[in-house]
């Protein structure tokens, strides 16, 4: 879980978590530029762009949503289905650390739970551009293509790391 602050007392003394304002500006004339990925080569083609001109507004937007009680680091995310759905996310923070949930899992669960199993396109949203930890990478790396693109984005929408879910994590475990 990102951050170490520690609760005291009451849930009214948990840190601050100003909320956060998404953007109302139109994403669809902002230019995705293309980049390298980490191996050197060019990750987002004309489709990357498009989605990520529909999921990195849904990501900031999930970040209004998020319950971080403790860390007060706010996460979205949004997931793009093959089917042209787009499902979004915030992480959800427990009393009990290890029953958190990253906003990344939320936007996947809530995707597998309609019944989407193919998945094109992740953004997700904090704001310093944080990536995912090891159990996003993980649940991520079982249910989407490893070739899929995955976008950091920090809470003005530039992009910070353009990656692929195979480049997050290159052995994951499997059954």
């Amino acid at each position: 879980m990102p951050g170490s602050a520690k609760r005291k007392g009451s849930p009214t003394s948990a840190p601050a978590t100003p909320p956060v304002k998404a953007s109302k500006a139109d994403a669809s004339n902002e230019e995705v530029p293309e980049a390298a990925s980490p191996s050197g080569g060019t990750l987002l083609g004309a489709s990357d762009a498009a989605a990520a001109k529909r999921t990195i507004p849904a990501a900031i937007a999930a970040m209004a949503h998020a319950a971080c009680k403790h860390s007060g680091y706010r996460v979205g995310a949004c997931l793009l289905s093959e089917s042209g759905k787009a499902y979004s996310g915030c992480n959800v923070e427990s009393d009990s650390y290890g029953l958190t949930v990253c906003a990344e899992r939320v936007a996947l669960f809530k995707a597998l739970s309609e019944g989407e199993r193919s998945f094109t396109h992740l953004s997700c949203a904090t704001a310093n551009g944080g990536i995912a930890c090891g159990a996003c990478r993980q649940m991520l790396s079982e249910y989407c293509p490893q070739t899929m693109e995955t976008l950091f984005v920090n809470a003005a929408g530039e992009v910070t790391r353009r990656t692929t879910v195979g480049e997050m994590l290159p052995d994951p475990f499997v059954l």
